[in-house]
Parts: structure tokens; sequence; C-alpha cells
């Protein structure tokens, strides 16, 4: 579940929060949140996720995560 969040965004950030938001036909919200997950370290997604093609890179970590997961797991059974 999400809360509502206000905080005060400089006029220069809200325009390129827009900008982005508008190019990648995303609403302004999940730029923002991509945007901080990325800052904060919470996800491994690349910085081309703030640029609103998040869905699609979203999908492309879990993919590099399982196939990580994947060669570890037959490693591991390899050497058994």
């Amino acid at each position: 579940m999400a809360k509502l969040f206000n905080f005060r965004c400089p006029d220069d950030l809200m325009e390129l929060i827009e900008q982005r938001a508008s190019e990648a036909g995303e609403d302004k919200s999940r730029i923002v949140i991509d945007s901080l997950r990325y800052a904060l370290n919470v996800t491994d997604l690349p910085s081309d996720a703030i640029v609103g093609r998040s869905k699609i890179l979203e999908l492309i970590a879990r993919v590099e995560k399982l196939e990580k997961k994947q060669k570890a797991t037959i490693e591991q059974l390899m050497n058994a």
C-alpha cells in the first residue's frame, strides 16, 4: 500500500520530471518513485529506468538476477 507524501520540488526539477513522464508515457509518480529507488540503492535497475523505460528494464533486471541464480545453482551441482 502506498502513502501520500507531499514535498516541495524546485521548478527545474519539476520540469524535468514532467518532460520525462511525457516522453515515456508514464505518470510523474512512477518517474519519481523509480528515481528515488535507484538513488537510494533500493533497486539494481540501471539509471535509464529514470527516463521511463522502467517496466522493461525491471523485467531485464529480474531476468539477469534469475540467470545469476541459475548459474550459481549449476556450479553448486557440478561441485557436489
